[in-house]
């Protein structure tokens, strides 16, 4: 009987990228904050999606909890030679994630142009870094020497 197969250290780098990015999409959420219309009543606003209600134990839980995520991903990716390159692009999908929900659950009057366009036009590039970041996690960083 073999022994069960230890993953090596590219597929902790390629964790360590795509866990990096629900930590961004909470992060942005929070810095994005509410863009629904403002000078209306909540019964007078249009959702294309309605946002979550939490409580505060559960919006705490959830910050913990990708706040720990995101302390695993840089531990990770220090100790395998991840890029530090790697990074920004995974970072980058986390907020535009974060920028279509917001503008998802924001609460207008008629119609929510701004969503269509959202899924249009951020979805595709933050599919197109999110490949970027995992091929640039891929491969090492370079020793350095001297």
């Amino acid at each position: 009987m073999s022994s069960p197969r230890v993953p090596g250290p590219r597929t902790f780098r390629v964790a360590a990228v795509t866990a990096l990015v629900p930590a961004a999409v909470v992060a942005g959420w929070a810095l994005i904050g509410d863009l629904s219309s403002e000078g209306f009543a909540a019964t007078e606003l249009d959702y294309a999606r309605r946002p979550p209600e939490l409580a505060v134990w559960e919006s705490v839980l959830i910050g913990v909890g990708v706040g720990a995520l995101a302390v695993w991903a840089v531990v990770v990716g220090l100790r395998h030679r991840l890029r530090r390159t790697a990074l920004v692009p995974s970072v980058l999908v986390g907020l535009l994630l974060a920028g279509v929900g917001r503008v998802a659950t924001a609460g207008v009057v008629g119609a929510n142009i701004g969503y269509g366009l959202a899924l249009l036009l951020l979805l595709p590039t933050a599919a197109v870094l999110l490949a970027l970041a995992v091929a640039l996690a891929w491969r090492p960083r370079a020793r350095r020497t001297g």
